[in-house]
């Protein structure tokens, strides 16, 4: 197997690899696969040339995305926000599922303080586990 290489961005111009990349691991007529909605979700304010997706490679392929929703969050101290994430689209290719998730969400634990998601599978619960993640039953929220 070729070595894996995590990139924090996906640069839009590499669009087609994602689009690709969805078709061919997500069910057909998957909603992200609308380009301005994939761009709207993930969009990053401060790199308009990009989108907040994890992405992991196997030489030039994409075999991996951990998408990011950016959000400032009260994580302990109401009134102190803390710069976090929220997991969204996390997806290896099938040949690449002994580490490639792990080094995704360990990159978005290098970046984000607090990384939020729900619905975890059993391997995703296994991956983040290994991790330190905590499973909440229920995770009250406020906008």
């Amino acid at each position: 197997m070729a070595t894996v290489r995590i990139e924090d961005h996906l640069p839009r111009e590499r669009w087609a690899e994602a689009d690709a990349f969805l078709a061919r691991h997500y069910r057909p007529g998957y909603v992200l696969r609308r380009r301005e909605l994939f761009e709207w979700q993930f969009r990053e304010p401060e790199r308009a040339e990009a989108s907040s997706v994890l992405c992991a490679y196997a030489g030039e392929q994409l075999v991996g995305i951990l998408g990011c929703i950016v959000a400032d969050l009260a994580w302990g101290d109401a009134t102190r926000p803390v710069r976090g994430m929220w997991a969204a689209n996390w997806m290896v290719a099938p040949e690449h599922r002994h580490g490639t998730g792990w080094l995704l969400i360990r990159r978005a634990q290098e970046l984000y303080p607090v990384l939020l998601g729900q619905r975890a599978n059993r391997a995703n619960q296994q991956v983040t586990a290994q991790l330190g993640f905590r499973f909440f039953d229920d995770l009250p929220r406020f906008v």
